[in-house]
């Protein structure tokens, strides 16, 4: 969640709260003033509660959508690449990888891994989670080195057979947040046709989070009419009818 996105949330809890409290506390005949102070509570209550519960979400959140999805891409890139092109793509970075200047590129019974003066790194890329089926032939290599794992992730077992053979595993969220940092990301991904925004559905358009604002907007005008309409019950209705299709559109949209 981007912090914009934060912020933005809690001044639409805020104005959707409070435009109809005021509306509606002054179609019971609450003076002005009192009416004013008195939704202006309401919603800065509202807010409140919003932020909190936001803050949390926030603070629980290690990485942007944004950049949850570049590291879903190269993921995706990466398991697409033969296990050759994945130690070569890892070798080439392994300063910022392996925390090693150079190392080399080596080959035993079929399987490809990189062997520095300190460290044994295997570079295994999958869709899923390497199991520990999958895990057991990497560690038949017997080695004093310390020894490194670059993988989509692991499985809560093979996380405990990792543990025991003291084997460190860097997973692909790291993996992404290294070569970000460092400006080595793949110029072009070969999963790039995967993460490209098809055309959605009509039904989609309609109920995409960012039609909240026109909702909210239109029943916030809707609202402000029934301050100066003789028939106010029918505006407040539609009002908060607006509002409320807003909220659901916020909290549930795409």
């Amino acid at each position: 969640m981007k912090k914009s996105a934060y912020f933005s949330d809690v001044a639409f809890a805020f104005t959707a709260s409070f435009l109809p409290a005021i509306c509606y506390l002054r179609y019971r005949g609450i003076p002005l003033v009192a009416a004013f102070f008195i939704s202006l509570l309401f919603a800065l209550g509202i807010s409140l509660l919003t932020r909190v519960f936001l803050r949390r979400r926030y603070d629980e959140k290690q990485l942007k959508t944004y950049e949850r999805k570049q590291a879903e891409m190269l993921a995706m890139h990466l398991a697409m690449l033969s296990q050759r092109e994945q130690s070569l793509f890892c070798l080439e970075r392994a300063q910022t990888l392996l925390d090693e200047k150079q190392g080399e590129l080596q080959r035993k019974d079929g399987r490809f891994f990189i062997k520095t003066e300190t460290r044994v790194a295997y570079c295994h890329f999958s869709l899923s989670p390497l199991t520990a089926d999958q895990l057991l032939p990497i560690l038949t290599y017997p080695t004093q080195l310390d020894t490194l794992l670059l993988c989509s992730g692991l499985t809560a077992e093979a996380k405990s057979l990792s543990a025991r053979f003291s084997l460190r595993a860097i997973a692909v969220e790291e993996v992404y947040l290294r070569l970000k940092d460092a400006e080595q990301l793949p110029a072009e991904y070969k999963s790039a046709a995967a993460f490209t925004k098809k055309k959605k559905r009509r039904i989609q358009l309609w109920f995409q989070k960012s039609n909240a604002k026109p909702f909210l907007t239109g029943g916030s005008l809707v609202l402000v009419s029934s301050l100066f309409s003789p028939f106010p019950f029918y505006y407040l209705v539609m009002g908060c009818a607006l509002i409320l299709t807003s909220a659901l559109v916020r909290i549930f949209g795409k």
